[in-house]
């Protein structure tokens, strides 16, 4: 309340002060996944003070990779979705409402999908007899068909089919 004094008589003024909680966000995370793969669990960031995010694409959310987006709601942001490129990708995203520029931040690194070669490739072995096939260009292996496979795991197998078949 504001009182007045002099002139005629004596007046009043009123004023609201209204106090915006400052912006907070939990701190940046890191995930780690495969191209094409879903984001799971998403990411999540938990905010105060803040009402959205920015969606302009110049402050917004920048920086996720292809097929990934941020969405804000009930005081946290999350992130979702499957990445279609490759790389690491160093994510902002700016908070809206209440006081102050802060931004949700972190690192998303999404892994190619290997390049596999298996040797020898095409082979050619009489009925009865063997052959050993390699894989190379990931880290653990799986074969199919079973079928005259001694083993299907592993980056070398045995291969003795009794006819002529695809190893995958």
């Amino acid at each position: 309340l504001i009182l007045l004094t002099g002139g005629c008589g004596s007046v009043s003024a009123t004023v609201t002060i209204i106090v915006t909680a400052a912006n907070t966000v939990t701190a940046g995370s890191s995930k780690t996944l495969c191209i094409n793969t879903a984001i799971s669990p998403n990411i999540t960031h938990t905010t105060t003070g803040a009402t959205g995010i920015s969606n302009d694409g110049v402050a917004g959310a920048n920086g996720l990779p292809a097929g990934v987006s941020a969405h804000w709601a009930g005081n946290t942001i999350t992130i979702s979705g499957t990445p279609t490129a490759s790389g690491t990708f160093n994510y902002s995203i700016l908070l809206t409402g209440g006081c102050g520029n802060i931004s949700a931040t972190g690192t998303i690194i999404v892994n190619p999908l290997p390049t596999i070669a298996i040797t020898p490739s095409p082979v050619t072995i009489c009925n009865g007899s063997s052959t050993s096939l390699t894989a190379s260009g990931a880290s653990t292996y799986t074969w199919s068909p079973a079928t005259g496979l001694s083993t299907t795991t592993g980056a070398t197998v045995t291969a003795n089919p009794v006819i002529t078949s695809t190893y995958n």
